[in-house]
């Protein structure tokens, strides 16, 4: 890129939706050049992307750059995640986690572990952002970023030096729609009395979850791609706890699997269930109810304790640990459906939960 056709004031989008596209081309009109990483699935088709390129909104090809080290955002900046880790947490007070949780073994590191990958889950795409943000400032380019997230998300680019000209507030009031839509689907309702109707298909083999001792999250079904299959835990033995239908396979939903999963599952005689058949919706409101009330008092015996971020990063990161929290006492109950389980199997361990891994 020669000297004459380097940007001087760059633009990045972490998300190019119907909302942003004005402000985009705001930004367009003002002299900035305008990136985005990712974009909204109306402006995926082909025709979308060259008419926004013709606007001068140019999606950010990943793989074009190779002077700043990738893999060092994509993966996750764990400095950055520290530093903000440090930020909002400071000492773990390991009594307050104790009468929490109850004694859980190295239970300070286990929380260390959880609320680092809290964090790395609401920061989501912005380690993409920064790795964009270190290419054109190799440029010497000024960066500015337009990215609805969250508090943490701005944490980050104030640290980087970044200005984000999207509030972070503006990512609340992003979930606040789906979050009534969810508690008012939760509401008890008077149904008309009809024949009760059959259970959707939640085991094969006959093979219940609460008979299961032998537990399986295979992660998407057990194929990944065409590359190979996830049967390494089999045993061909028939007797064997460790036989492919002896063993209940755990998905999160339907939809969640590549085609003809469920269909090799059945063909195979293989038990497989999916968490949302096991636990309703009402269900997990009233335990995510009770969990915030017991929440409550750990969160105002700790009010003070370390951390660096004021009142908002207070407020914020408890916010956060209460949803792991309720997401812990939720999977306490799934495990409670299943009584005889004795062994946990992963077939993806980056992918699968630390949370879960803690119930």
């Amino acid at each position: 890129m020669t000297p004459e056709a380097r940007p001087r004031r760059v633009a990045l989008f972490l998300r190019l939706g119907p909302w942003s596209l004005a402000v985009a081309l705001l930004f367009r009109l003002l002299g900035f050049r305008v990136r985005y990483i990712q974009a909204a699935p109306c402006f995926m088709t082909a025709q979308a992307v060259a008419a926004l390129a013709f606007l001068g909104l140019e999606m950010l090809d990943h793989g074009r750059e190779e002077r700043v080290d990738p893999l060092r955002y994509y993966l996750g900046n764990h400095e950055e995640v520290q530093a903000l880790y440090a930020d909002l947490y400071g000492q773990e007070d390991e009594a307050a986690l104790a009468r929490l949780f109850g004694p859980l073994e190295r239970l300070g590191n286990k929380m260390r572990i959880v609320r680092k990958d809290c964090l790395n889950d609401v920061l989501g795409r912005i380690f993409h952002l920064l790795y964009w943000a270190a290419v054109f400032r190799r440029e010497n380019a000024r960066v500015v970023a337009f990215a609805p997230g969250n508090y943490f998300v701005d944490a980050v680019l104030r640290r980087n030096r970044i200005p984000n000209y999207c509030p972070w507030w503006i990512g609340w009031v992003r979930v606040l729609p789906g979050a009534a839509a969810f508690a008012w689907k939760a509401l008890p309702r008077r149904r008309p009395a009809v024949a009760a109707a059959a259970p959707a298909a939640a085991k094969t083999s006959g093979l219940s979850p609460a008979e299961a001792r032998v537990l399986y999250y295979p992660h998407q079904s057990v194929f990944y791609g065409a590359l190979f299959k996830k049967d390494h835990f089999y045993d061909p033995r028939p007797d064997s706890p460790l036989h492919m239908t002896r063993i209940l396979h755990l998905e999160k939903r339907p939809q969640a699997l590549p085609p003809g999963a469920v269909e090799h599952y059945r063909a195979n005689g293989v038990p497989f269930a999916f968490e949302c058949d096991l636990q309703k919706r009402g269900e997990l409101v009233r335990a995510a109810a009770a969990a915030i009330w017991r929440y409550l008092p750990f969160m105002f015996r700790e009010k003070g304790r370390g951390g660096a971020c004021g009142i908002a990063g207070f407020v914020h990161r408890h916010v956060l640990f209460c949803l792991a929290w309720c997401r812990y006492a939720a999977y306490l109950r799934l495990l409670d459906k299943m009584p005889e389980a004795r062994i946990c199997l992963v077939g993806y361990d980056y992918m699968f939960p630390r949370i879960l891994s803690l119930a």
